[in-house]
């Protein structure tokens, strides 16, 4: 694994890498998907590198990481990454 840019990577006991790249303003996004280099699944926004970082090396890949404040893909929302504040941006 090398992608180019990235802060962070992971391979998954199932073959998915996790992928940390930078956003503007500090925020970052954790990316999910085959390793490829070109596909990307899934991917959550955070508010930082290092919560994005600290989510990519503990989650298991089931369900979705902890920690995330946006969605892009759903436009659901979790204000200070808050799952209990969750909703949907229309």
């Amino acid at each position: 694994m090398n992608y180019a840019g990235s802060l962070f990577e992971r391979r998954l006991d199932d073959g998915r890498v996790l992928v940390v790249y930078p956003l503007l303003w500090g925020n970052a996004r954790l990316c999910c998907g085959p390793d490829d280099g070109l596909t990307i699944d899934n991917e959550w926004h955070y508010e930082s590198s290092d919560l994005a970082i600290f989510a990519a090396a503990v989650w298991d890949g089931e369900n979705e990481p902890t920690g995330w404040h946006r969605h892009p893909s759903s436009g659901r929302r979790r204000p200070e990454g808050d799952e209990a504040r969750e909703y949907v941006r229309a």
